[in-house]
Formats: structure tokens, C-alpha cells, sequence
């Protein structure tokens, strides 16, 4: 299996992410994604599913090659965001259209695509808040407090990731105490990140009622409006400064 997800990896990268119709395949460290043979346009939603792929093949395997993939190129796409929130399929020049438009799909998978890197490497998630960042159940209710964060799920059995700012003392799963453990059974794994904070994951299997509580300084929550929502899930990759996004709009043939 890892044979065939890195041959297909490796085709999509050799076909899609090359030299054409007036476009580097490569752009300021980033492998930059086509969508089809028929439209080799370099594309915001195609590039940031490339970085997903690769976020969630490291997140696997620990290939830091891939991490550095996914690095760049969720970057790139995130310079096809007007900054109101209103994502290109392709790069546009100021003044000027891709040619590309808008399409409803390209918003439904472009913030998707990021929604699984953050999950996958949750050291990209903003550093200092807490943020609940994926669930293999459909999540309900959210709230966040002074003390931590609790959430609903409509699954008993699920298991989420989030990024939080402090060890828990409590991880609680229907009025009941998780232990630490490796999520086969019901249990929470922390893993302390390079940037400050921990990953947290917690398996639940007899109820979708959880509780998590923070030790000191865990206070922190995330903001959950739509477009503050957008942005902290963007916020925690950085790798361009403004100066390049000018350069890139203004060239897309670089």
C-alpha cells in the first residue's frame, strides 16, 4: 500500500506540477498543482489537495519530505485568497482576471484541504489557542472556557485531534475519566510540539459527551465566527512574506 500512495503521489507531482501554458510548475520552493491534461492552469484548490496529500502521508509516515511539500505549497495557495476570503481557482494580477474565475467548488475543497494539513501536523495550527482540528465523527456543539473546551459528537464512538495550549487534567467522556493510552480502547495520547503547546488526541467509545480540562494557562480559545474561523485555520502557515505574494501575482509565469 505505501508503494502505491507514494507512485501516485510521485505521478501527480511529475504530471501536474511541471512547466505549462505559461506557468513554473515550481514557484518559490512550491510544487504548484494543474488540474487536468485538457487545463494545465495552475489551480488554489488542486495545489492545496497536493499539500494535504503530503501533510497526511508525513502525519503516516514521518517522511519530512513531504512535510516540506506540504509546507510550501499550502503556502502558495493561500496567496490566491483575496483577503476578504473570496478564493481564485488561479493567480491573478492586480487589476486583472485568471481567467479562472471563481467556482463553487474550488471554496468547499480549498478550505477542506487545509482543515486536513492542520490536522495532520498540528504544530501548523496558531500557536497559543486551543482548537479542536478534525473528528472521524461529525462534531455537534463546541464550546470553549476559561478551563478548557468541550464538544459533542454525534458518534459515541470517535476520536479527534485538537491543538491545546496546556496538559489536560481531566479528559472526561460521558461523566467518565479517560486514562492516557494508545486509543485502541478509550483514551487520550499528548504529544508535546515543537512550537509550544501539545497535540491531543482522545478515543471515546460510550459517549459523544466530552469534556476536556486544561491545566494552568489553558484559557486560551479559538475564535469561531466564519471569516475568524477561516483565519485561524490559515493563520498557522506563514512561509511567504508579502513581498513574494506581489511578486507572484504580478508574474504568474514565474
Amino acid at each position: 500500500m505505501q508503494l502505491e500512495v507514494l507512485a501516485a503521489a510521485r505521478f501527480h507531482g511529475e504530471r501536474f506540477a511541471i512547466d505549462a501554458w505559461g506557468e513554473k510548475g515550481s514557484q518559490f520552493g512550491a510544487n504548484v498543482i494543474s488540474e487536468q491534461v485538457a487545463d494545465m492552469a495552475k489551480m488554489s484548490c488542486h495545489t492545496a489537495r497536493y499539500a494535504s496529500i503530503n501533510a497526511l502521508w508525513f502525519a503516516r509516515t514521518g517522511d519530512a519530505a513531504a512535510k516540506e511539500k506540504a509546507f510550501r505549497s499550502f503556502n502558495w495557495a493561500t496567496y490566491l485568497n483575496d483577503g476578504k476570503g473570496l478564493v481564485s481557482a488561479g493567480v491573478t494580477a492586480p487589476g486583472q482576471d485568471s481567467g479562472q474565475g471563481y467556482w463553487f467548488s474550488v471554496y468547499a475543497e480549498y478550505i477542506r484541504q487545509y482543515m486536513a494539513g492542520l490536522a495532520a501536523i498540528p504544530e501548523w495550527a496558531p500557536p497559543g489557542e486551543n482548537h479542536l482540528l478534525a473528528s472521524s465523527s461529525v462534531v455537534q456543539a463546541i464550546s470553549y472556557s476559561s478551563s478548557g473546551l468541550s464538544y459533542r459528537t454525534f458518534d459515541a464512538d470517535s476520536i479527534e485531534v485538537m491543538r491545546v495550549v496546556a496538559a489536560p487534567e481531566m479528559v472526561i467522556a460521558g461523566g467518565k475519566r479517560l486514562l492516557p493510552g494508545n486509543l485502541v480502547g478509550e483514551s487520550y495520547a499528548l504529544q508535546t510540539l515543537a512550537n509550544g503547546g501539545y497535540s491531543l488526541r482522545v478515543h471515546h467509545s460510550g459517549s459523544g459527551e466530552i469534556a476536556v480540562v486544561l491545566g494552568r494557562g489553558g484559557h486560551h480559545g479559538c475564535q469561531t465566527g466564519g471569516r475568524d474561523l477561516l483565519w485561524a485555520l490559515l493563520g498557522g502557515l506563514a512561509l511567504l512574506g508579502r513581498p513574494a505574494a506581489r511578486r507572484v501575482r504580478r508574474n504568474r509565469s514565474r
